[in-house]
């Protein structure tokens, strides 16, 4: 009966270790095929050739570090101009967009750090605690309609209704009433392009545009020559801070 009943004391000391080990330390870097896949929380961030595991396991270091701590969303944002562009967490270098993992996908820096930045906070919005009332559009949680963008040098640098800075490289988005902080992702019905943004600024309702997005955003959504364009719509949650205790 004792050896049974530490048997199942160890077996659920285990459990409750490996889920702590998982809240705390959600980075991962594995093989996929001849590629290096960085995960969070289970879900694919970015892929990178093998001759760059060095760097990624760099990389999944300091992001654990600052998990462990938690930060607020805000913290994590794309950096650079011309042909050299990486993400940052809290004013410190995450993910350089190296010309080697441009060369390797075959795309722009510019393009992949938008492509990442929304794939890491779609990720972390899965890992942070849901809400008992998720926020909606009109009483849902998908829905689809009118999305307009905004940005470009007289918008550089303004202050948003949150407090933040607008700098239009950055993933953000105006709504009407939704909180600062929730979490959208926006699809293209026709090209299959996504992008979660985050809400961070208001807008009088015009038109009925459900919202309006940064420039970075449209880009990333392949929409920068429409000034207005029909899209699916589905809030993912409010994920104003994420890791920590």
């Amino acid at each position: 009966m004792r050896q049974g009943r530490r048997l199942l004391f160890a077996l659920l000391l285990l459990v409750v270790l490996a889920a702590t080990s998982g809240e705390a330390y959600p980075s991962q870097i594995q093989e996929r095929g001849k590629a290096l896949a960085w995960t969070v929380g289970g879900i694919v961030i970015a892929t990178f050739p093998e001759s760059m595991k060095g760097e990624l396991n760099d990389l999944s270091r300091r992001f654990d570090s600052h998990y462990k701590k938690g930060f607020p969303l805000s913290a994590l944002r794309i950096e650079g101009k011309g042909d050299r562009w990486h993400l940052s967490l809290a004013g410190q270098l995450l993910l350089p967009l190296t010309a080697q993992a441009c060369r390797f996908h075959r795309s722009k820096g510019k393009t992949l750090a938008a492509q990442w930045l929304s794939n890491l906070m779609e990720a972390l919005m899965r890992l942070s605690p849901v809400p008992h009332d998720r926020p909606t559009l009109g009483g849902k949680t998908q829905t689809e309609g009118r999305v307009s963008w905004y940005g470009g040098n007289g918008w550089q640098g303004r202050r948003m209704a949150s407090g933040e800075t607008f700098d239009d490289r950055q993933l953000t988005a105006a709504s009407v009433d939704l909180p600062f902080g929730t979490l959208v992702r926006l699809s293209h019905p026709r090209t299959g392009k996504k992008v979660v943004v985050r809400i961070c600024d208001r807008f009088k309702g015009h038109k009925g545009r459900l919202l309006d997005i940064s420039l970075g955003a449209a880009e990333a959504l392949g929409i920068r020559r429409q000034g207005v364009t029909r899209l699916d719509v589905e809030v993912l949650g409010l994920a104003s801070r994420v890791g920590g205790s």
